[in-house]
């Protein structure tokens, strides 16, 4: 096999110092370019992000966005039918609906964070475990995930519910 003569240093040097900023940069902007080009080919995947990060900036302007506190009852607005005061009218205690749902949002991506998280720190380490020891333990991981699989989602959910 022919390479090119770098020689014990130059090997040496290629492999153990790590890359410069530069190289590192040009490297996450080469997967984020190519990541952003898939994306856009994906009409779906394309229409999710805007989803979310729509989602993202309304929540974020939640105290701008609505003059209204999504708690605070107002008994002389009950029920009031959509309109430039109350963009999605006002609920049975007279509360804006548009604020009680930009505010929601806050909360849902708080709550959603959190459980993908949560998701991350208890799935990884238990299955990279039971894949680098393979046997019993992969084998009730496994068994595990099946069961998991087995039951419809919302049945699951009321089941995690009902514990909680």
């Amino acid at each position: 096999m022919n390479t090119p003569e770098l020689g014990r240093v130059g090997i040496r040097r290629a492999v153990l110092e790590p890359p410069s900023l530069p190289e590192r940069l040009a490297r996450v902007r080469g997967r984020l370019g190519a990541a952003l080009a898939e994306l856009y080919k994906s009409k779906t995947g394309l229409l999710g992000a805007l989803m979310l990060g729509g989602l993202v900036l309304v929540s974020a302007a939640a105290p701008v966005i609505t003059r209204y506190d999504p708690i605070k009852t107002a008994y002389k607005e009950r029920l009031a039918a959509p309109s430039r005061a109350h963009l999605f009218g006002t609920d049975r205690f007279g509360r804006d609906v548009f604020a009680r749902v930009v505010w929601a949002g806050r909360r849902l991506l708080v709550i959603a964070i959190l459980a993908v998280g949560f998701g991350l720190a208890l799935g990884v380490p238990l299955g990279l475990y039971a894949g680098y020891t393979g046997g019993w333990a992969d084998g009730l991981a496994m068994r595990f995930v099946y069961a998991l699989l087995a039951f419809p989602g919302i049945l699951l959910f009321l089941l995690f519910a009902t514990l909680a």
